[in-house]
This record gives C-alpha cells, structure tokens and sequence, in this order.
C-alpha cells in the first residue's frame, strides 16, 4: 500500500488539509503507524509556521514485504517547502 499528501498554500489552509486528507487514508501495519507518525510531525511544523507564509507540502509512504525473508520495509518522504515572493 501506499500513501501521498500534497497541497499548497498559507500553512493553515495546508494544515486543514493534511487532516482532512489524513483523516480519508487509511493503511496496513505497521505502515498505518508510521504515516500517523509523520502525519504529527507535519502538523508540527505546519503550527511552527507564520500563519501569512506560504508552503509546498509533499509528503508520501510506502511499504512492501519480502516474501521470501518476511522482513518489511517502509519507505517516507516529507518535505514543507516555503514559498517566498508568492504573488496573490
């Protein structure tokens, strides 16, 4: 399975945003855990932010198992990019 989160705009909107699209995606564990994990470290850092700034959220996960060993790996990026000189 995997998972995606994308939005751009001021960091509250983008906020409002991860939770709605958080809320709607749901995984198998231990992936489950990890994209709940990641999803309050976002959230975190979109808090931190000036309500004013403007930002790039891409964040996305994924799991895959090895059949043959059982071992599961899971893969995570997330990047909050600001978005300076934004014109309205």
């Amino acid at each position: 399975m995997s998972w995606s989160l994308v939005a751009v705009g001021k960091a509250p909107a983008v906020l409002k945003e991860v939770e709605k699209q958080s809320a709607q995606q749901k995984c198998s564990e231990p992936e489950e855990s990890v994209r709940q994990a990641a999803c309050h470290a976002i959230k975190a850092a979109l808090m931190a932010q000036d309500p004013t700034a403007v930002v790039k959220l891409t964040a996305s996960g994924s799991q895959n198992e090895d059949y043959a060993t059982k071992a599961v790996r899971n893969f995570l990026s997330v990047t909050i990019e600001p978005l300076y000189q934004f014109l309205e």
